[in-house]
Parts: structure tokens; C-alpha cells; sequence
């Protein structure tokens, strides 16, 4: 069968964006690569484990959805897409990360909740453009400081890890709308988090709180 014939039996596309969603697939189909001005790529609900090297072909990519695939790790190849302003990968094996994805510096949406993180990705810190990052439901025992660099942040979810503490640095934050914490360890918030004048939308549910934290009450 032809790259064509499957193309037609197996994708949607609707200009220059291609869903490949719920198609039992363990690749990225050759022919996809081959669509050097590609804009969008869904591919998720598959049997994804690795990410071939010709992705790096599509440059012009600006959102790459892998969600509810079988990635263990989030490979160099993706650091190649300078383009990228969006990538999903909810629902995966992730445990570390490239060098290179901090090569993403127009990312501004990243999606890395239910996932295998234990300690924050380090490389993470090079992408100061993000705006919403989500890493609910990992397993990061300790608030990573290096988050606090990211000032432009205007979400950030972290709940559902196994978090005991929230860092000063929090405060620099300045932008920060949206934060969730809920379902973690966390017993205390430093005095600092009254800093976070921004801040509209606040979840603490099932934390390890003995009092009502008063550092809301001077937001």
C-alpha cells in the first residue's frame, strides 16, 4: 500500500493539520515527516514509545499533541521544533527530558500532567516564554525552585504530587493567575505567597493544612 493510500484511509486533515488520534499506532507514520509545512499533529490514543529523529522535518509545527501514548522520555528530536508554541503530552511514561527541549523558547503551553516526573526536569528552566505549564499527578516530592524562574507564567499546576513545602521564591511569580497545589503534603505557605497579587484562581484541596492559611487573606 502506497504512503497515500494509508494517508487517506487513516487521517484527518483539515489544512495544514493532521489528527491521528485513536488509531492503535506504535509510529509516527514516514509520510507524516514528509509534511514539512505542518502546523498542527495530533497523535494521541496510541501505542507511541519513541519519537523518530525525522520530526525534527517539521518546522513550521506549532502544537504537537502525544497525549495517552507509551513515551518514556521526550526525545532531542522535539528540541528541533523552534516553532512549537504548544505540546501536550498528558498521559504518558515521562520520566526525563532532552537537553534539547529547552531549545523551545516560543513554547508557551506545556502539559506534562500524569506522567512519571519524580524531580522537576532541569531543562525546563530554559523556556522562559512559557505561560501555562501543568505537572499534576507526578510523583515530584520537592517544589522545584527553578519554577519560580519562569516569570512569565500565568498557570501553573502542581497538584496531586507529593509536595511538603512551597518555597519563597514563589513571589516571583508576578504574573501568576492560576495555581493549583491541592492534594499534596502541604501543611504551610510562606509569608511570601501574599506577594501574588495576580492571583485569581487558587486550589488547596486535600492538603495537610492545620489552620486556614492567612497568607490568602492578604492576596
Amino acid at each position: 500500500t502506497s504512503d497515500n493510500e494509508n494517508e487517506s484511509a487513516e487521517t484527518n486533515l483539515f489544512g495544514n493539520s493532521i489528527d491521528l488520534s485513536d488509531k492503535n499506532l506504535t509510529a509516527i507514520p514516514a509520510w507524516v515527516t514528509k509534511k514539512t509545512d505542518l502546523e498542527k499533529l495530533i497523535f494521541e490514543k496510541n501505542k507511541l514509545k519513541n519519537i523518530p529523529s525525522s520530526i525534527a522535518n517539521l518546522r513550521y509545527l506549532t502544537h504537537l499533541n502525544l497525549s495517552n501514548n507509551d513515551l518514556t522520555e521526550l526525545s532531542a528530536s522535539i528540541g528541533s521544533l523552534k516553532r512549537l508554541e504548544t505540546l501536550d503530552c498528558v498521559n504518558n511514561f515521562l520520566e526525563t527530558i532532552a537537553p534539547e527541549i529547552g531549545n523551545l523558547r516560543r513554547l508557551i503551553t506545556l502539559n506534562l500532567k500524569y506522567n512519571n516526573f519524580s524531580v522537576f526536569p532541569h531543562e525546563l528552566t530554559q523556556l522562559k516564554g512559557l505561560r501555562y505549564f501543568y505537572l499534576h499527578a507526578n510523583c515530584i516530592e520537592i517544589f522545584p525552585k527553578e519554577i519560580c524562574a519562569l516569570t512569565h507564567l500565568k498557570a501553573l499546576g502542581l497538584g496531586f504530587n507529593l509536595l511538603h513545602s512551597v518555597p519563597a521564591e514563589i513571589e516571583n511569580l508576578v504574573h501568576l493567575e492560576w495555581l493549583s497545589l491541592g492534594g499534596n503534603q502541604v501543611s504551610s505557605l510562606p509569608a511570601e505567597f501574599s506577594n501574588l497579587v495576580t492571583l485569581e484562581t487558587l486550589f488547596l484541596n486535600d492538603c495537610n493544612f492545620k489552620r486556614f492559611p492567612l497568607e490568602i487573606c492578604e492576596l
